[in-house]
């Protein structure tokens, strides 16, 4: 990420932080999210989302033969990474 881009944020962390709340102030967010968005959300790859998923670390909602996550199980699986660190 090109650094002018951060402008006052002294973090990617934190301008990626401030870019999903823009994100989530502006418009109505899905209640379940693919597993490429969760990557993105993550900054991780798909790859690195299905294992967490297959290492039950993750938990999915399964409509079909469709993946999709909840926003909220996101926000419990990044507070208990948080938490362990």
């Amino acid at each position: 990420m090109c650094g002018h881009r951060l402008g006052h944020f002294s973090s990617e962390k934190q301008y990626l932080a401030k870019d999903i709340e823009m994100k989530t102030t502006t418009q109505e967010s899905p209640v379940l999210i693919t597993e490429k968005e969760a990557a993105r959300l993550l900054g991780c790859c798909e790859r690195s989302v299905w294992q967490l998923r297959k290492d039950g670390k993750l938990r999915c909602v399964k409509i079909g033969t469709a993946v999709r996550y909840a926003r909220s199980e996101l926000d419990r699986f990044i507070q208990e990474q948080m938490s362990q660190n």
